[in-house]
């Protein structure tokens, strides 16, 4: 039998993310108001038991000033994630973006991962309705430059 983890599933208030729970190995989970998007987000927190640190909200507020300028450079991350996929897949089967601009109006921000004051990585499905429910996107912002990093469904 292995030890109950006495931390896990406890709250507490972080003055940038509100309230949110420990998962007893390492992460912070909640949801914050992301100004871009307009709406709440799904939000993580790599942190230990202490709660998310000064850096980890310097990197969200960081990431709220330079996400609509990045908002470009994601989509090209997104759609060449894409690509390959829509290329392969029977006619119809999944969403059609032929560019980075039409991709960025077939996903939306689901969630993000803060790890530390230099990377975050945000995750994206595809708006409802669009063919391919259980897509997810993540892109990697580390040290304020873009890259893909995987497609899952």
């Amino acid at each position: 039998m292995s030890p109950i983890e006495p931390t896990k599933g406890r709250t507490l208030v972080d003055p940038l993310f509100g309230e949110v729970r420990y998962d007893g190995k390492g992460s912070w989970s909640g949801s914050a108001a992301f100004a871009p998007i307009a709406d709440t987000v799904s939000v993580l927190i790599a942190a230990d038991e202490t709660g998310p640190t000064e850096a980890h909200r310097e990197a969200f507020r960081e990431l709220t000033r330079r996400y609509t300028a990045m908002s470009a450079e994601i989509a090209v991350a997104l759609f060449a994630l894409y690509s390959p996929h829509a290329k392969e897949s029977p006619a119809g089967r999944f969403p059609r973006a032929s560019s980075p601009e039409e991709m960025s109006e077939l996903v939306i921000l689901d969630w993000l991962l803060v790890e530390d004051g230099t990377r975050v990585l945000l995750g994206y499905g595809f708006v409802e309705g669009s063919g391919w429910d259980d897509a997810m996107f993540t892109v990697k912002i580390e040290n304020w430059v873009v890259t893909g990093e995987s497609l899952d469904d």
